[in-house]
C-alpha cells in the first residue's frame, strides 16, 4: 500500500510540474507578443521581461 501511495504521489507532483511548465510558457508567449507590441513604448519593461525569462 505504501509502495503505490509513493507512485501515485511521484506522479501528481511530476502532473503539477508538467502544469507549471506549460503556463510558464503561455505567460511567457504572451509576454513576448505584448512587448513586441509594446517595445519602442515600454523599452526598461522589455528588458526587464528578458532578463527574468
Amino acid at each position: 500500500m505504501a509502495e503505490s501511495g509513493k507512485i501515485i504521489t511521484l506522479k501528481e507532483k511530476e502532473v503539477t510540474y508538467n502544469l507549471i511548465i506549460k503556463l510558464k510558457n503561455i505567460f511567457s508567449y504572451l509576454l513576448s507578443i505584448s512587448f513586441i507590441k509594446n517595445y519602442c513604448m515600454h523599452p526598461l519593461l522589455f528588458l526587464l521581461a528578458t532578463l527574468l525569462l
